[in-house]
């Protein structure tokens, strides 16, 4: 048997894990309360470990799935809100 290497690891790019991590978010706020934090730990948790076992199709069917839902609890779309107010003289937090 020879040694486990790094190549041997699935990875993801950035854009792949950019996705699960919107979807996860978004769960949140898709089915909020114990359903949608299961989700979001779930989603969260397959980016980090999960993708090692190989895209599985109903991980990948529910990030098609939780992107595509509109949120209609009445707040702005993550990444939508416009940035806070900032007035010069003022320095900036970081």
């Amino acid at each position: 048997m020879r040694p486990f290497t790094k190549a041997d690891t699935p990875y993801l790019d950035y854009q792949e894990k950019m996705a699960i991590r919107t979807a996860a978010f978004r769960a949140i706020r898709l089915y909020p309360g114990p359903v949608g934090a299961v989700l979001a730990r779930e989603l969260l948790s397959w980016e980090e470990f999960g993708v090692r076992l190989g895209h599985d199709k109903l991980i990948m069917q529910l990030i098609a799935h939780i992107r595509a839902s509109p949120i209609t609890d009445g707040g702005p779309e993550p990444g939508t809100a416009p940035p806070p107010p900032w007035r010069p003289g003022v320095p900036r937090r970081r």
